[in-house]
């Protein structure tokens, strides 16, 4: 059933040094800006762009085909803000077309160096739209919310590991009107660099994430946006500080297991910096196996990490 939280004292004084950047919001403008499609999309609530500023995308933004929803099934819009991260957005990618949940799209908001819209397959319900240099990760959401179609939003961070049954899992609380939000805990996080599995106890999970779920598995009705919520203009916990608005208005959340929905992954480009193993106790860290993967997936990980230990000699590039 969906449960409602409260943040602690204790829970905002460890949160704030997260959320360093401002987190108020600035007006929404009348300015209006222009896709790569040629429409006209609304300014995204809670930061001001650039003057000059306009947003290009792929072909595969092109109108004449769009996902649609399903008689049963509504659509489903993933937000995956991005960053100089080529080679996990394109895996990211994988995990995407890998959803069971057919009536879904993905949005790539991308403000890098690199223009990946060459990398990126043309697929009708997939858009990759390129923004200003120097957004912040709330920046990119707030607009990815404004340009999706769907009714449900979902968070689609591009350097952690979805399963298949990640959004049609998530999704039918949502349906049954059961939570205004899902999202996973007791998840497992993944050291790359040194190929090692943990969990931490449920006591660390709540210190370390709010509403003791991981913010990058939010999926939540549109109509919360609807009603004024946003994310706030930083790129540290925004997700985290999403959720909490959430709370104070009252809106249920439904947690979940991950049962093998979502791995958080761990790498010297994390947006958050941590040791697993050490953060806040290491007694109540416990390394664990190596979960169920895709042999493809286990291969990706072993080219960026620095140990070879549990990877069979068919994962090892050539």
């Amino acid at each position: 059933m969906g449960v409602r939280f409260r943040i602690s004292s204790r829970q905002r004084a460890e949160k704030a040094p997260r959320r360093a950047t401002r987190l108020t919001c600035t007006a929404l403008t009348r300015t209006k800006f222009h896709s790569g499609s040629g429409r006209t999309a609304r300014q995204p609530i809670g930061f001001s762009f650039p003057a000059n500023w306009r947003a290009t995308s792929t072909q595969a933004q092109n109108d004449k085909k769009m996902p649609k929803a399903s008689d049963s099934k509504p659509l489903v819009s993933c937000i995956m803000p991005t960053r100089d991260r080529k080679d996990f957005v394109l895996q990211s990618l994988k995990y995407f077309q890998r959803q069971d949940y057919p009536a879904r799209e993905l949005l790539i908001l991308d403000d890098g160096h690199q223009d990946l819209s060459s990398y990126i397959t043309v697929d009708d319900q997939i858009r990759y739209v390129r923004m200003h240099a120097g957004l912040t990760t709330g920046a990119k959401r707030n607009y990815g919310c404004q340009l999706a179609r769907g009714r449900i939003i979902a968070q689609w961070d591009d350097d952690d590991w979805y399963g298949p049954s990640r959004l049609s899992s998530q999704v039918e609380p949502l349906i049954a009107d059961a939570a205004e939000l899902t999202a996973l805990s007791d998840c497992i996080f993944f050291e790359i660099s040194n190929w090692k599995f943990w969990r931490c106890s449920r006591r660390v999970f709540e210190r370390m994430f709010v509403g003791n779920v991981h913010g990058g598995t939010l999926v939540f009705k549109r109509s919360l946006l609807e009603r004024g919520l946003q994310y706030p203009d930083t790129s540290i916990a925004e997700d985290a500080f999403f959720l909490y608005q959430c709370n104070r208005k009252g809106n249920r959340l439904h947690k979940m297991p991950d049962d093998g929905m979502f791995i958080y992954l761990r790498h010297p480009n994390s947006t958050w910096q941590f040791e697993c193993g050490k953060h806040i106790d290491p007694r109540e860290w416990n390394q664990i196996l190596e979960p169920e993967i895709p042999a493809e997936d286990l291969r990706f990980f072993h080219l960026r990490s620095n140990s070879n230990r549990h990877v069979p000699d068919s994962f090892v590039a050539d």
